[in-house]
């Protein structure tokens, strides 16, 4: 039998806000309103309230005393740190990936590498992104490790920033298309080694593409 898990209002409210930053609706610095939110979501101020403290927690926004809250920045050196880590994390899992390879998991990355392909054909970013994070998560999930899959979703959030960032070059946006679906590719032929690969080079090339804007981010 089913179990249906209702989530809280504050819980509700965390995920809209947590979710606003990840899709670039708030970029780092915005400033985050209790007022604001409460009316959009037709809410009362204190899960609002209680939702802000979680993310602030959490290290996703920071308080300023006398001034309000804040979607927290990342500056550049801060982000090359949290790639290292994810990206030892994520090679870890894409390889482990292969080992646990089932049928039922083959047709999830045939369905998603047909969603990117569609999304570079409509010249979607939106539609990119969403199975950008499906992908990535996918193949973090799959490692089998809970220890693993923790540490890179907060990671991830942390450095999305950077992602949105790179994404402005239309180049970028097209490779990076091509470069997910190596990755899948790869996975599918139970190749880990090229797997592995194909991710560092992901990776290697965002950090690039990304750089190329750290400065114009830090002074936005």
């Amino acid at each position: 039998m089913a179990v249906h898990i209702t989530l809280t209002i504050r819980e509700q409210v965390y995920n809209y806000i947590k979710q606003a930053i990840y899709n670039g609706e708030l970029q780092p610095g915005d400033w985050v309103s209790e007022q604001h939110f409460a009316e959009v979501l037709n809410v009362s101020r204190s899960p609002i309230r209680e939702a802000i403290k979680q993310l602030i927690g959490d290290g996703i926004l920071v308080d300023i005393p006398n001034k309000g809250c804040y979607v927290r920045k990342i500056e550049w050196q801060e982000y090359l740190d949290i790639v290292e880590v994810r990206e030892m994390l994520e090679l870890y899992s894409v390889r482990n990936v292969v080992k646990n390879l089932t049928p039922e998991l083959e047709a999830d990355f045939r369905a998603i590498d047909v969603h990117f392909q569609e999304g570079h054909e409509l010249c979607s970013t939106k539609q990119y992104l969403e199975y950008d994070y499906q992908l990535h998560d996918l193949i973090v999930k799959n490692s089998n490790n809970d220890i693993v899959l923790r540490f890179y979703s907060y990671l991830r959030f942390l450095t999305n920033c950077f992602r949105l960032i790179a994404l402005r070059d239309p180049n970028r946006y097209e490779s990076s298309c091509r470069e997910h679906s190596e990755i899948i590719r790869c996975i599918l032929l139970r190749d880990a080694d090229g797997a592995v690969n194909a991710m560092k080079n992901h990776l290697q090339l965002t950090i690039h593409s990304a750089g190329e804007f750290a400065d114009r981010f830090s002074n936005a």
